[in-house]
């Protein structure tokens, strides 16, 4: 593993039948799953440079469709930087209306989001709003098809597993028919409904679940190829008992979520963060600086990660930061006539919510503190409550030295800047 010139990921939590399998339909856990893919969706366009979704996500999931709207700012350009996300068609298709309209004769009825003509023009138009769409090379079905026909041949991983739990191959034959059938086919779309109308009497449940999770590894690692990019699917915890191959990769969000979640307060406010906010995180110096470090931080790790190690390491690499950052803190306090000026607006800007403080990169030199420049550039993001935890430290140090704390007479208006 290598950090790539362009860092593409596909992001698959936001696949219908990678959903279901998440359990998005028992009551009990679909509030957790929708939070978990709306940050991990924030986690991929933050991390990567490119995040793309192959469109019939947008059509079949109202939950992808949901967080795409409220993110529609990461499917546009941004100032002179391109769109983050994207979704995708074929190079024959060309265009969203002609895909869905193709997919129309492939899926099952209760597609809606195909067979109904009034919700498919509907869903055609929004996501037209919303992007230009991104054109990929290569066919996907056929590819699909071929490596699931050998895998469930003799010898191939999934009919060994079915033979390891029959203990006999002509069982393991039938059981395993109905998947052949419909990718020699090539009539349909490779989707768990048309698997279960060709399924033999009796055929297990653990044995259809695997069938469907045989489909869904093969169309992750099929349709990364053809995209050049990154399989990443954070609902992957949610899958108990199945061991899906895994690739320890920095664009894994998961892996960026262990980390973020190390850091106080972090996580809960990337998730509070408004999209435009968001996006200014994304390109600013201080993020840009910390994901450098973080991805070298993960290359240097590599297969080597355990999860008590890795937890470990970091909060180490973080104390050691943050004791750098407390020093560089004193020595701000240590010049007097910045600090009476520093004080003062800090204390404005808590007063008055339509003010914040300048950036502390301002004033505060961030270099070999990565980690620390991104938790305070995401801190800062919260009009007042950067400047409390700043105020908090000042006077702390300012009280050690000088007895009391900091006079406030001087003003401060040209270290004040009205929001933007």
């Amino acid at each position: 593993m290598t950090v790539q010139e362009e860092d593409r990921m596909l992001f698959l939590a936001g696949n219908f039948e990678v959903q279901r399998l998440a359990g998005y339909n028992d009551k009990k856990i679909e509030r957790a799953i929708y939070s978990k893919i709306r940050n991990h969706f924030i986690y991929s366009c933050l991390i990567s440079d490119r995040v793309i979704q192959p469109v019939a996500h947008y059509y079949q999931s109202e939950i992808t469709r949901k967080i795409s709207s409220e993110f529609n700012i990461f499917f546009r350009p941004y100032k002179d930087n391109p769109p983050i996300a994207y979704y995708a068609v074929s190079y024959q298709k060309g265009t969203f209306h002609d895909d869905a309209f193709e997919k129309a004769e492939s899926y099952t009825k209760n597609f809606q989001c195909y067979s109904n003509k009034i919700i498919r023009e509907r869903i055609t138009k929004s996501i037209s709003q919303l992007s230009n769409p991104y054109i990929r090379k290569g066919e996907l079905a056929n590819s699909i098809s071929d490596i699931i026909i050998n895998n469930a041949k003799s010898g191939g991983n999934l009919f060994e597993f079915v033979f390891n739990n029959t203990f006999n191959e002509q069982n393991t034959k039938v059981i395993l028919s109905p998947l052949v059938e419909i990718c020699e086919e090539k009539k349909f779309a490779l989707i768990p409904e048309y698997l279960e109308m060709k399924l033999h009497p009796n055929t297990p449940t653990p044995f259809f679940n695997l069938m469907r999770y045989s489909l869904l590894d093969t169309y992750m690692n099929s349709t990364a190829r053809l995209y050049g990019a990154y399989p990443n699917n954070p609902l992957i915890r949610f899958y108990a008992g199945i061991d899906f191959p895994y690739q320890f990769h920095y664009l894994d969000t998961n892996l960026f979520q262990d980390y973020v979640k190390l850091l106080p307060n972090i996580e809960d406010s990337i998730s509070r963060l408004t999209p435009k906010q968001l996006i200014e995180l994304k390109y600013s110096t201080n993020f840009i600086m910390f994901l450098a470090h973080y991805k070298q931080l993960i290359l240097n790790i590599g297969l080597s990660y355990i999860k008590n190690k890795f937890t470990h390491s970091i909060l180490n690499e973080y104390a050691e930061q943050k004791g750098l950052y407390q020093k560089r803190i004193q020595q701000l306090v240590e010049n007097q006539n910045v600090m009476r000026l520093l004080s003062d607006s800090l204390n404005n800007s808590i007063k008055d919510k339509n003010k914040i403080i300048i950036p502390s990169s301002n004033f505060i030199d961030y270099n070999n503190i990565p980690t620390i420049a991104f938790a305070n550039e995401v801190t800062e993001k919260f009009s007042g409550r950067y400047e409390e935890f700043l105020l908090k430290n000042i006077e702390s140090y300012s009280s050690t030295l000088y007895g009391n704390t900091i006079n406030k007479q001087f003003g401060v208006i040209n270290l004040i800047i009205n929001k933007k």
